[in-house]
């Protein structure tokens, strides 16, 4: 299915799409405190395809010049909607050469493309965050407009950078293990009973390790924290996603950039170094995080003992919604942080989809 317009000519992504793809991400940055350029490299398409369930990429190209000019994506996953495990599609990396921004009335036609690929896999809800600081993004998919889907604020989120080896006392009677396969039925019996309280939490299955549903994730990458009683108190994985997505840092402003001669002191503090610009940053997300009642000694038991397990990465991050029952525990951690938004995205723009707010908004940082 292609969508003509003169000139500009929409279609569903091939992998020999995915070196211009590139380019066309690497020319864009985040221009914030934190001045970033998210990649995927050495292949977007494979990366942006090896997203979820099933994935796909709709690349708008000027046909005059044989050139693609942007591109989305859509990734599904099975999440939990309102307590119930349900197929959702995650709307992303919506770029366009900085050269051809002017024809944005044109470009998110692509949509058209990317709604029939979510009603042929039965995806009733969509979601898609951007950061708060990208204006050029906002402006362009907050506005309502014929052509578009509605886009809904759901929750702000927030993304919180953490140094390795730091964390509060960590609790007694407590013991850290990393996941073996003997472990995989229970922790994954408590990974959904604590999720399915959060919206756009993953319904986690066995067959997503076997399948490879979560791209580049392992059962060994998850650590269990055990209590006196050998029961699962909380549990996350450390996942390193940095074979086939990255962050390049650009640079600094604001008060960031008055610091960054002097960032190494403030490691004395607790808070991680600033790295230097042109740098592809390492790191892991703790991802999949759940902790039993949301109880913040728990909370702070396993992270400071993940975090002194992994300090082979300068630091972590761990993604929160607003209204995340952890989040005044993560904060009291010392840390740099960002924020996005997250919105529902509403193809009939009739508001009727359902989100029921006493299940607080938790997308998983690692999918996002």
């Amino acid at each position: 299915m292609n969508f003509q317009s003169n000139r500009y000519q929409f279609e569903f992504a091939r992998p020999e799409d995915g070196a211009e793809m590139l380019e066309i991400l690497e020319e864009s940055d985040f221009k914030g405190q934190i001045s970033l350029i998210y990649t995927r490299r050495p292949d977007a398409y494979a990366s942006l395809m090896a997203e979820g369930e099933a994935a796909a990429v709709v690349i708008c190209r000027d046909t005059e010049k044989n050139k693609v000019v942007g591109f989305g994506a859509c990734s599904i996953h099975r999440l939990y909607i309102n307590g119930k495990a349900t197929s959702v599609g995650y709307l992303s990396g919506l770029r366009v050469r900085k050269e051809y921004r002017r024809l944005y009335p044109f470009l998110p036609r692509g949509y058209s493309l990317l709604r029939s690929f979510c009603t042929e896999h039965g995806v009733e809800y969509c979601f898609t965050s951007i950061l708060e600081e990208n204006h050029y993004a906002r402006r362009l998919l907050e506005k309502k407009r014929g052509f578009m889907p509605d886009y809904i604020p759901l929750s702000v989120y927030e993304t919180f950078i953490i140094k390795t080896g730091t964390g509060k006392k960590a609790g007694k009677g407590y013991r850290l293990i990393r996941a073996k396969p003997e472990d995989m039925p229970s922790m994954i019996e408590f990974l959904n009973l604590q999720g399915k309280s959060s919206q756009f939490f993953p319904a986690i299955a066995g067959s997503d390790f076997e399948n490879k549903g979560f791209s580049g994730l392992n059962p060994e990458d998850f650590y269990i924290l055990r209590d006196q009683n050998d029961e699962i108190a909380a549990c996350a994985a450390a996942w390193d996603q940095s074979s086939y997505k990255q962050y390049i840092l650009g640079g600094y402003s604001g008060l960031l950039k008055i610091i960054y001669p002097i960032s190494s002191l403030i490691k004395l503090f607790g808070y991680p170094s600033l790295p230097k610009p042109g740098k592809i940053l390492e790191f892991f997300t703790l991802s999949f995080l759940t902790v039993r009642d949301n109880n913040e000694n728990i909370f702070n038991t396993f992270i400071s003992l993940v975090s002194r397990e992994q300090k082979k990465y300068p630091f972590f991050i761990i993604g929160m919604g607003e209204a995340n029952l952890l989040k005044k525990a993560v904060e009291a951690i010392p840390h740099i942080s960002y924020k996005s938004r997250v919105y529902l995205v509403d193809w009939d723009k009739t508001g009727g989809l359902e989100i029921d707010n006493k299940f607080p908004i938790n997308p998983e940082c690692g999918l996002l």
